[in-house]
């Protein structure tokens, strides 16, 4: 059984509601090819940290 996870997109006065707008739609075309948001925050997070 799959379990629903929760993404955070940032909090509001970091995050402008346009931004926040922007992300939402990108993740969901992640999810449209089966790519899981999450996931993939994590591991371009941990690319670009290692890139430093």
């Amino acid at each position: 059984m799959n379990k629903t996870q929760k993404l955070t997109l940032g909090t509001y006065p970091d995050l402008s509601l346009a931004n926040a707008r922007t992300k939402a739609v990108e993740y969901s075309e992640l999810l449209a090819q089966h790519i899981n948001p999450k996931s993939f925050k994590q591991t371009t997070s941990k690319c670009l940290f290692n890139h430093r």
